[in-house]
């Protein structure tokens, strides 16, 4: 991109204005998608996995040593079974949906960081520019004075 040399930081600036990149996209969330998000963050922790875990081996322990008698033995791991694909059957879609928007976020921010990006190269352009320019200036202001630029 060919930056003329009135183009200023400020313009680049006004150009590619900061925003919040993951704001915007919560902001357009339905409510559905911010419960499935909700749900992802906080069954994805180790938190979760230890009270699960706990609980299911409280649950078989407690069983096995006849200290908790809620269903008969011959049902137990049928029960255990069809608890835990319950939990299964109910949490995939939330976690697939939460993914989906934790996805998108990732692509707001991918999309953010490449203008970023883009505009950090205007301005380093502009400033190489400038730059150049001085260093023209100041070759012309030595041999003005009679001093060549390699003697300096």
């Amino acid at each position: 991109m060919s930056l003329s040399p009135m183009d200023s930081l400020g313009e680049i600036r006004h150009r590619h204005p900061l925003r919040n990149s993951h704001e915007e996209v919560r902001k357009r969330l339905g409510c559905g998608d911010r419960f499935a998000l909700y749900i992802s963050n906080k069954v994805g922790t180790t938190v979760f996995g230890m009270i699960l875990c706990i609980s299911i081996t409280s649950w078989i322990v407690g069983h096995l040593s006849g200290f908790l008698k809620l269903d008969p033995p011959v049902y137990f791991f049928a029960w255990l079974s069809l608890t835990l694909n319950v939990i299964q059957i109910l949490l995939l879609p939330l976690l697939l949906a939460g993914q989906n928007a934790q996805e998108r976020q990732a692509k707001a921010r991918g999309e953010y960081d490449l203008d970023i990006d883009k505009k950090t190269e205007e301005e380093t352009d502009v400033v190489v520019q400038q730059l150049e320019r001085q260093n023209k200036m100041l070759v012309a202001l030595l041999e003005k004075h009679g001093i060549a630029p390699q003697e300096v």
